[in-house]
C-alpha cells in the first residue's frame, strides 16, 4: 500500500463519508441478514437473566423482611431526601453486569461474522454465538471490570452535586471511548485478554486511528438518530391521518410503526458494530473489507499514524 493513497482520500465530507460506510455496513448486512437475529437473542438472554436476578432478590428482600422484622437492615424509608443504603447497589451492579455481558457477547458475536465476511466466508448465527461462547471468560472479565465502573459511577451520581455528577458521565464516556476496540481484541487475539490488557490494546489502536476515524463512527450514529427520526415522524403522521377515518387505525398505526421501530433500532445498531469492526479490521490488518471502499477506510485514518501502521 502506498503512502500516497493514504496521504490523498477521496475528498468529501465527514458526514457523507459516515453515509458512504454505513452504505457499505448495510451491503454486508444484506448478505449476512442473519446478523439481525443475534441481538434478539441476546435480548432474549438478557431479560431471563434480569427477571431471574429479580425474582432472587425479591425472595431474599421477602425472607429476610420476614425474619428482621420493619428494623431489618433492608428497610429504608423511601419519602425522606435521604440516598438509599449502599446495598441496594448490588441488584443494580448484577443487572449492569448481566447487560454488559449479553451486548459483549453480541458485539463479539457480530465482530466475528463480520471478520469472517470481510475474509469471504459464510459465518451463520450458530457459529458466531460458538465463537463468542468460546470468548466467554475473558467477555465476562471484561464485562465485570465495565460493570463495576458502571456501578460505582451510577451510585457516586446519586450522592454527588451537579458539579461532581456532569464529572461522573464525562468519566463514563471516557472509558465507553477508551474501551471502543476491547471486544474485537478479544474476539480476534488467539490467547486469551484480560479486561485491562484488552482495554490497553484498544486504547493504542484508537491512538491509531484517532480522529476521523471516531468522528465518522459517530456519524454512523447520527446516519441513524436521523433515520430514526424521520421514520418515527412518517408513522406517526401516518397513524393520525389513518385516526381521522377510523380511531381504531391509529392505534394499528401505532403498534406496527413500533414493530418496525423496533427492527430498525436492532439493525441500526447491528450496523454500527460492523463499522467498528471494519475499522478495526482495516486498522489491524491493513485489508479494505469486501463491501468497503479503501480510499474511504483510508481517510478515517491520520495519514502520519496510518504511515507507523502500515510501515
Amino acid at each position: 500500500m502506498s503512502n500516497q493513497l493514504i496521504e490523498n482520500p477521496k475528498k468529501m465530507g465527514r458526514f457523507k463519508r459516515s453515509l458512504e460506510l454505513t452504505k457499505s455496513s448495510w451491503q454486508v448486512l444484506r448478505l449476512e441478514k442473519n446478523f439481525m437475529l443475534l441481538p434478539v437473542v441476546g435480548m432474549l438472554i438478557e431479560l431471563v437473566l434480569i427477571l431471574v436476578t429479580i425474582l432472587a432478590f425479591v425472595a431474599i428482600f421477602i425472607a429476610y423482611s420476614a425474619i428482621g422484622g420493619a428494623d431489618s437492615a433492608f428497610s429504608f424509608n423511601s419519602n425522606s431526601n435521604s440516598t438509599p443504603p449502599l446495598w441496594t447497589i448490588i441488584p443494580l451492579g448484577i443487572i449492569i453486569l448481566i447487560s454488559t455481558f449479553t451486548a459483549s457477547l453480541v458485539y463479539g458475536a457480530i465482530v466475528y461474522g463480520a471478520i469472517e465476511r470481510f475474509k469471504g466466508n459464510n459465518p451463520t448465527v450458530k457459529s458466531c454465538l460458538k465463537a463468542a461462547y468460546k470468548k466467554k471468560k475473558p467477555l465476562f472479565m471484561f464485562s465485570l471490570l465495565s460493570a463495576f465502573i458502571g456501578t460505582i459511577l451510577k451510585a457516586l451520581e446519586e450522592r454527588v452535586p451537579l458539579a461532581g455528577q456532569i464529572a461522573t458521565r464525562i468519566t463514563g464516556a471516557a472509558w465507553a471511548f477508551a474501551s471502543m476496540f476491547a471486544v474485537p481484541f478479544i474476539m480476534t487475539e488467539k490467547e486469551s485478554l484480560g479486561p485491562i490488557e484488552s482495554t490497553k490494546k484498544s486504547v493504542g489502536l484508537i491512538k491509531h486511528v484517532w480522529g476521523e476515524s471516531l468522528i465518522v463512527s459517530a456519524g454512523v450514529g447520527l446516519v441513524g438518530l436521523i433515520a430514526t427520526l424521520s421514520y418515527g415522524t412518517i408513522i406517526f403522521v401516518s397513524s393520525m391521518i389513518a385516526g381521522v377515518f377510523m380511531p381504531s387505525l391509529f392505534f394499528v398505526g401505532l403498534g406496527i410503526g413500533t414493530l418496525g421501530l423496533i427492527i430498525l433500532m436492532i439493525g441500526l445498531s447491528v450496523l454500527s458494530n460492523i463499522v467498528q469492526a471494519a475499522i478495526f479490521y482495516w486498522a489491524t490488518t491493513g485489508k479494505a473489507p469486501k463491501s468497503f471502499d479503501k480510499e474511504i477506510l483510508e481517510s478515517t485514518m491520520t495519514p502520519k499514524k496510518a504511515r507507523k501502521i502500515f510501515a
